[in-house]
């Protein structure tokens, strides 16, 4: 009986070192996002109402899907309406982008790039007939004062045969350039306010910079909603731009 109890219990520390040394030893499975994965998956509606001095007044509205196709990387889909007596369709978009810098600095969390292409899908000249590509930068942080962050970030569009911006007052026919910054402070778990700086400019057709608050109210965890107002502060295109409201909901899965 004592070689028999001997030998069982040597075959079970056997069996629980081989099952030791090969957990230790078996490579970690690593996490993957699925190509159109509905679990990053997510739908923006943009609506902007463009009020001008000297022409009529445009509304835009924006439908964005977005989500990961890699780890890391985003896709992102828009698709421009607008109305100003007449209503067509805009220059649909299509880009990618993905964070490269992460934690550079105490003060900065992500720098992210981004590459976009604007399409020939335009209707009632509301865009031109060329491909146009853009490119982005973004960036974010934090302020030593607690509860205010800060963003900014930087496009640049190469403009082939047109391109409809609302706020240089309609069609421009030049490159368009885009810079802007804002400084937020949280008010509480769900809400967060915005003082917000931008800044186009089209070269030869002009250029407007405009100043603005926001707020952005997140009702429940996968769903936001954003409202907005701005001023422009300098104005040379021919548009004599008075003001931008803008409304937005954003909705997660």
């Amino acid at each position: 009986m004592s070689l028999a109890y001997t030998t069982i219990a040597a075959a079970i520390a056997t069996t629980s070192v081989v099952g030791h040394a090969w957990a230790q030893e078996a490579p970690a499975q690593q996490e993957e996002i699925p190509l159109f994965s509905l679990s990053d998956f997510g739908f923006t509606e943009s609506i902007n109402f463009y009020n001008y001095g000297n022409i009529p007044n445009t509304t835009e509205f924006v439908q964005n899907v977005h989500w990961s196709v890699a780890k890391d990387i985003t896709l992102d889909l828009s698709l421009p309406f607008y109305t100003n007596g007449n209503t067509g369709l805009g220059m649909a978009s299509v880009g990618l982008s993905a964070p490269v810098i992460q934690k550079p600095f105490s003060f900065v969390n992500t720098v992210t790039v981004g590459f976009d292409l604007k399409l020939p899908t335009s209707t009632n000249d509301f865009g031109g007939d060329d491909v146009n590509p853009v490119v982005s930068l973004e960036t974010n942080g934090s302020t030593p004062v607690e509860k205010f962050n800060w963003e900014a970030g930087f496009s640049y569009e190469w403009n082939g045969d047109g391109s409809f911006a609302p706020v240089l007052g309609g069609l421009v026919y030049d490159d368009i350039m885009h810079v802007s910054g804002a400084l937020s402070r949280e008010l509480c778990s769900d809400m967060r306010i915005k003082a917000n700086f931008n800044h186009w400019d089209g070269f030869d057709f002009g250029h407007v910079t405009t100043l603005g608050p926001s707020i952005a109210w997140t009702p429940c965890s996968n769903a936001e909603i954003n409202f907005s107002v701005d001023f422009p502060i300098s104005d040379s295109d021919n548009s004599d731009l008075d003001s931008i409201f803008g409304v937005g909901v954003s909705l997660k899965f």
